[in-house]
């Protein structure tokens, strides 16, 4: 069972079944992962998902065990990644706070490798157009300084300035005007792994307590990002706060 619930086994079933809980989800072919703050009970198939996550976890280790790859391929593992981690997240989706316009997670600060900042940057040369590109590059020189300033941080001295720079509330240059995210298919990790089932108020004043990590697969998959950017990139795959990657522009390559 990937999350834990605060259901007795002989209350009623969170799934709405008007069973006792031991008599139905509890040890059956589903189980309740979490509740939100909704009250609903996000019930999932375990063979199912745990199938899932198996698939995404041996990639990992495939992915591991490779060599010699170029950048062109380097992007495709990454979105095969991506594609796995989103099919074990499919199965929760529909319980969690996050939704399309809910931008309060777009402005702390985002690390991200180097091969995230070249899909990014592949999708926005081949969907955004010219003018689109300025606008965006034009956004983020204005905001170099503080982007930058998140760069060079030593362990005693990151979290004072991340909580600087989210006071500083400087959205992300890829959210539209509209709240939506313009980048959505190529969005680092990161940004992916952020799945919260509290009130979407305490996002907004940056206290979300509750996040949900199916199977517990989310430090693998951040330890398989930062291995391939390094295998494709060598020495020169560092983390960045995601916006400092494209302060030259957006043309691929270091």
């Amino acid at each position: 069972m990937p999350g834990k619930t605060d259901v007795g086994r002989n209350n009623p079933c969170p799934c709405g079944s008007g069973k006792k809980y031991k008599k139905c989800c509890l040890g059956a072919a589903k189980e309740v992962a979490f509740i939100n703050y909704k009250g609903q009970a996000a019930v999932y198939p375990v063979q199912e998902a745990g199938l899932a996550a198996g698939k995404l976890t041996r990639w990992l280790v495939e992915v591991d065990n490779k060599r010699n790859i170029s950048v062109n391929n380097g992007l495709n593992i990454l979105l095969k990644i991506y594609d796995l981690y989103d099919g074990v997240q499919s199965y929760f989706n529909a319980y969690y706070s996050c939704a399309k316009g809910c931008c309060y997670c777009c402005y702390p600060y985002v690390g991200a490798s180097l091969i995230e900042s070249e899909l990014t940057k592949k999708f926005i040369n081949d969907n955004f157009s010219s003018s689109a590109k300025d606008q965006l590059a034009a956004s983020i020189r204005r905001h170099k300084k503080e982007y930058l300033s998140l760069c060079e941080m030593d362990g005693k001295a990151a979290k004072h300035l991340q909580a600087e720079y989210y006071e500083m509330k400087i959205p992300c240059p890829f959210l539209s005007e509209k709240g939506e995210c313009m980048i959505y298919i190529a969005r680092p990790f990161a940004c992916r792994a952020l799945t919260a089932y509290s009130d979407p108020k305490e996002c907004k004043y940056d206290r979300v307590k509750e996040h949900f990590i199916p199977f517990g697969v989310n430090g693998h998959v951040v330890g398989a990002v930062l291995k391939l950017s390094r295998k494709v990139f060598g020495t020169l795959a560092t983390v960045k706060h995601f916006p400092a990657w494209f302060i030259d522009g957006f043309t691929p390559g270091v």
